[in-house]
C-alpha cells in the first residue's frame, strides 16, 4: 500500500490569508488536490493541517481522509511530514508526499509516479517527477574518485573547455548524470575543473542542477580549511558542509581532524583537546567564511547510524541552529552510505 501525505499546515504568510481555501475553477485549491488523490490508486490519504485548521476543515469535503493536526507547524514543513508518517498505516510500503497548494496535479501524474516507483523499487526508493527531463552535472573543483561504470551517467574528461561545453550540450537529457573532469589521474581519481567553468556550465540551457565537490577531508570526520579552501563557484546556491558525528567527544588530533594542528591554531586552543559542539561550529564558521551571498547553508551530520550518534547529532543540530554566524536555518542528519541517506531534518523554529 502507498500512503499519500498532504502537507497543508502552513501559514500562507506571503498570501496574507489561507490560500488553500481560495476558490479556483469552482473548488478550493485544497479540494482539487484531495479529489486528484481520491481518483488515484493510493491506499490512504493523510491530510496534515496546522494553521487555521478548523477553518480549512470546514471548507473541504474529505470522506475517508485521515486528518492530523500538527501543533508544531511553525517549526517547519518537516514537522508536518513527520506527523503524517506517524499517522499512516503501519503496513504502508511507501509515502507519496503532496503539497496542498498544487491544484494542477491530476490522477494521471500520480498514477505515473506510483507506476515508476513500483518498477524501480527496491533498487530505487525515491521517485521525483520532472518537467521536460533536464541534466544534472556532477564535478569537482578539487579531486574525486572516478565513479564505477553505470548506465545512470556518462563521464567526459578534457582540459579544453570548449570541448567540455560541446559534450555537455550534446549529452543533456540522454542520461541522468553527466560527470565532468579535466583528466583521469593514475591514482584512480579525477582532476577537477576551474570554478569559472562551473559558472558557465550552470548557465547552459537544460542544466537543472550542478553538483560540485568543493573540498575534501582525506577520510577524516572534520577538517581545518586553508586560506584557499574551499574552492567555491561564485554562483553556488546551496552549500552542504559534511561533519562526521563520530568525531564529537574525541581528541582534536590527526586521527579525527584533517590538519589538526591548523585547526588548533585557528581556534586558539591546544592540540588534543576534546572536540565539542563549539569546536565543530567554529570550524564550520571558518570553512563558510566566503560563502556566496545568495547561497543557503545546510550542514549534513553524517554517520548518525553509529551507536549514540543520532542523539549527539540532534544536540549538535540545535547548537548549530542557534550559533551566530553563520545563520543556518536547517540541518540534515543521516548516513551517506546507507539508503535512504537522510534520517532526520531539524529546522530552526520560526519566530
Amino acid at each position: 500500500m502507498i500512503s499519500a501525505i498532504i502537507l497543508a499546515a502552513g501559514e500562507s504568510r506571503r498570501m496574507g490569508r489561507p490560500k488553500l481555501i481560495l476558490d479556483w475553477q469552482g473548488k478550493t485549491i485544497l479540494q482539487h488536490v484531495l479529489d486528484a488523490l481520491r481518483g488515484s490508486p493510493v491506499g490512504e490519504v493523510v491530510l496534515v493541517l496546522g494553521h487555521e485548521a478548523e477553518r480549512i476543515r470546514g471548507r473541504i469535503q474529505a470522506p475517508g481522509v485521515k486528518i492530523v493536526i500538527n501543533p508544531d507547524y511553525r517549526e517547519g514543513m518537516s514537522t508536518s511530514l513527520r506527523r503524517g508518517i506517524l499517522a499512516a498505516d503501519p503496513d504502508t510500503q511507501a509515502f507519496l508526499v503532496v503539497l496542498a497548494d498544487q491544484p494542477g496535479i491530476n490522477p494521471k501524474i500520480i498514477d505515473e509516479l506510483i507506476l515508476n516507483f513500483r518498477q524501480a523499487f527496491p533498487g530505487k526508493n525515491i521517485v521525483v517527477p520532472v518537467i521536460e527531463r533536464k541534466g544534472v552535472i556532477v564535478t569537482t573543483t578539487t579531486k574525486i574518485w572516478e565513479p564505477a561504470p553505470s548506465p545512470s551517467f556518462s563521464l567526459f574528461c578534457s582540459s579544453q573547455f570548449p570541448l567540455v561545453k560541446e559534450w555537455v550540450t550534446g549529452k543533456l537529457g540522454s542520461v541522468p548524470y553527466l560527470v565532468v573532469a579535466r583528466e583521469k589521474l593514475n591514482n584512480g581519481k579525477l582532476r577537477g575543473i576551474p570554478p569559472a567553468w562551473i559558472e558557465e556550465l550552470g548557465s547552459l540551457p537544460g542544466v537543472s542542477f550542478l553538483i560540485t565537490e568543493a573540498d575534501g577531508a582525506a577520510g577524516r570526520s572534520l577538517k581545518a580549511a586553508r586560506e584557499d579552501e574551499p574552492v567555491l563557484p561564485a554562483n553556488s546556491s546551496l552549500l552542504v558542509p559534511v561533519v562526521g558525528m563520530d568525531a564529537l567527544g574525541c581528541p582534536l588530533d590527526d586521527k579525527h581532524v584533517f590538519r589538526a594542528d591548523l585547526a588548533a591554531r585557528l581556534l586558539g586552543v591546544n592540540p588534543g583537546i576534546e572536540i565539542t559542539e563549539e569546536v565543530i561550529a567554529r570550524l564550520l564558521v571558518h570553512i563558510l567564511r566566503d560563502t556566496p551571498p545568495k547561497a543557503r547553508v545546510i550542514p549534513f551530520l553524517n554517520k548518525v547510524d553509529l551507536p549514540g550518534c543520532l542523539e549527539k547529532g540532534k544536540s549538535l543540530a540545535r547548537y548549530l541552529l542557534s550559533f551566530k554566524p553563520p545563520g543556518i536555518q536547517r540541518v540534515v542528519l543521516g548516513h551517506a552510505r546507507q539508503s535512504p541517506p537522510v534520517k532526520e531534518i531539524i529546522e530552526k523554529p520560526k519566530a
